[in-house]
């Protein structure tokens, strides 16, 4: 008996994944549905599948674990006295859910990109959150 093949996204799921990261992951459903050709119902129906959901969280979390490091360097940069908009508050419940390292089933070491495990948002700012 033949073994299953191993599920991959489709064109279409592919489309839909950049249309979200584009959108920095800011977008209605009706939205993409138009930006790329299909139902919204077929968004809602690939959420239904395991594989898909696996996928679409692999892919969202690999993405901002890329962009831990433009994020630390604007934080810096704030610390510093430079004026971009950066929201110390923000930026900890980022760092908080996304420098773990590198996502689940990379097959990389599940290890820290970098440790700041024992560093606080006031160390990095300067200010705390009152």
């Amino acid at each position: 008996m033949r073994k299953p093949a191993k599920w991959r996204p489709n064109q279409r799921q592919k489309m839909a994944l950049e249309y979200a990261r584009e959108a920095s992951w800011d977008y209605s459903v009706t939205d993409l549905a138009k930006a790329i050709g299909m139902a919204r119902s077929s968004y809602y129906k690939w959420f239904e599948r395991r594989e898909f959901r696996q996928w679409w969280r692999h892919e969202w979390e690999r993405y901002f674990v890329l962009r831990m490091a433009r994020l630390w360097g604007r934080i810096f940069a704030a610390a510093c006295g430079d004026k971009n908009n950066a929201s110390a508050t923000h930026a900890r419940l980022i760092i908080e859910r996304f420098d773990g390292g590198a996502p689940a089933g990379t097959g990389e070491a599940e290890q820290p990109l970098k440790t700041y495990v024992n560093v606080t948002m006031a160390d990095v700012t300067g200010k705390t959150d009152e």
